[in-house]
């Protein structure tokens, strides 16, 4: 009976943890675009590609979590 209990536990465990995940791996980078400018600074370089463009509508938003 225990040991029934357990592997349940464990099996739902494991399908929680999927679910969450996506159950899939993330994907990798792109092998077609090539990183060909840099910007180089005293503590930093930056790698990018000369067509790249940046959502600032996207990128400016406020993420923080209400409350936290």
């Amino acid at each position: 009976m225990a040991k029934t209990f357990v592997a349940m536990r464990i099996a739902l465990t494991l399908t929680a943890l999927l679910a969450a995940c996506g159950g899939s791996a993330p994907t990798s980078p792109s092998e077609t675009v090539r990183l060909t400018e840099r910007i180089v600074t005293p503590h930093f370089v930056f790698h990018y590609s000369a067509n790249d463009s940046v959502d600032t509508e996207w990128q400016g938003r406020d993420r923080r979590v209400p409350g936290a």
